[in-house]
């Protein structure tokens, strides 16, 4: 007999494999007409096959949400609850009031409900863990065949994602499969664990500021996140070629996106009529500030920006809390002062830029040296040359 633990792993083995995932309001809708049938099951109490099915079905659905998100989900214990404890009272009310909380922070983090202050509602995480811990015990109560009618439901789940069409959501952008040759192959060592969003495919017809128009509704979503639940990174891909036929291109196109993006965002308006090359100039969206990295095929193989054989371009929009919460620094050290702070995090980094350097692919000290960070988004082709103005017409 399965236990929850490895019910749980088998459930979200199978969500990561689908190459057409559901968008989070998609999923939300699966999540809900799956529970509303469970639901209608216990109170007739209908306890067999089709109530399992209807269980299993929202145990899918909620697995695909959280994938969405990439979250970190508590592991469930093998005898049915998850690690952080949560309570045993079953029932339809429990449970649709479960979903009832799931389905508000979807809400709140796809945008279509007011912003709510991060503190006031339980992370989305934690919401799923109770929803599906409670399911699990629930499974137990409804009797045997939870196994078998679980394994149908996953094929039929598979079945449906081969006939799906794609539709295009930050979480399962086309991006992330081409950006995953970089995370895959760079020194850095916390690229290959990381959680990235991507924008929509680069259109060849329309141009930078037209292209950007089409990127900024994502970034903005991404950008929103963060306030709740912070990714790592928001990648575009720009396999155009004429967009990055030289250095002197890749600037053009690079300072186009960047300035396109700023009109957009009514947060940090006339961004650029700021000193770019000072100690405090950051790329900003929707008040997040963003450390930007270009990588290209127009770096060598001696470069920490190269794309390991990948045709296109790629820019990485990174939020400051990244470095902060999820790699430079670990948890403990967060309540630290600012000085022990700064120690660490420095430190750290100067290990990963030893990575590189151990591979044969060295940081530029003197652009690391200086105080500005304008320069380090879009490097030189070659060691030792000039930092390039990009942000300059």
């Amino acid at each position: 007999m399965q236990t929850s633990a490895s019910i749980m792993s088998e459930i979200r083995q199978t969500v990561l494999s689908l190459k057409n995932p559901l968008v989070p309001l998609d999923a939300v809708e699966q999540l809900s007409m799956a529970t509303s049938a469970l639901c209608d099951y216990l109170a007739t109490g209908d306890f067999g096959e089709p109530s399992l099915s209807a269980l299993c079905d929202a145990l899918i659905a909620s697995s695909q949400i959280g994938n969405i998100y990439r979250l970190p989900l508590a592991a469930v214990d093998s005898d049915g609850g998850v690690q952080s404890g949560y309570d045993s009272i079953l029932g339809p009310a429990v449970i649709q009031s479960s979903l009832d909380a799931i389905k508000r922070r979807v809400e709140v983090y796809e945008g279509r409900s007011p912003s709510v202050h991060r503190d006031r509602l339980p992370a989305l995480a934690d919401l799923l863990c109770m929803f599906e811990s409670r399911l699990l015990e629930l499974a137990t109560r409804l009797g045997p065949g939870l196994c078998d009618v679980l394994c149908s439901r996953l094929n039929r789940a598979i079945d449906t994602d081969e006939r799906q069409i794609y539709i295009y959501h930050p979480s399962n952008a086309k991006a992330l499969r081409s950006f995953a040759t970089i995370q895959q192959h760079t020194a850095c060592p916390f690229a290959k664990l990381a959680t990235v969003w991507g924008a929509p495919p680069w259109n060849h017809d329309l141009d930078v500021e037209e292209n950007a128009r089409n990127i900024a509704p994502a970034l903005r979503l991404f950008s929103n996140l963060q306030r709740w639940h912070v990714l790592d990174g928001f990648v575009v891909e720009i396999d155009q070629k004429s967009q990055f036929r030289t250095l002197s291109t890749l600037c053009t196109t690079f300072r186009g996106l960047l300035v396109s993006l700023n009109v957009l965002d009514d947060s940090s308006p006339n961004l650029f009529c700021d000193q770019v090359r000072s100690a405090d100039w950051q790329f900003c969206f929707c008040n997040v500030r963003m450390f930007v990295t270009v990588f290209s095929p127009l770096y060598g193989p001696d470069s920490p920006r190269e794309t390991y054989g990948h045709p296109s371009t790629f820019v990485f929009f990174q939020p400051g809390a990244s470095f902060l919460e999820h790699k430079a620094l670990r948890d403990d050290d967060l309540g630290s002062d600012r000085n022990r702070l700064s120690r660490i995090f420095n430190e750290r980094f100067a290990n990963i830029r030893k990575r590189f350097a151990d591979v044969g692919k060295p940081y530029d000290c003197e652009i690391m040296r200086k105080p500005y960070q304008a320069p380090r988004y879009l490097k030189p082709l070659r060691l030792g040359d000039c930092e390039v103005k990009w942000w300059s017409e």
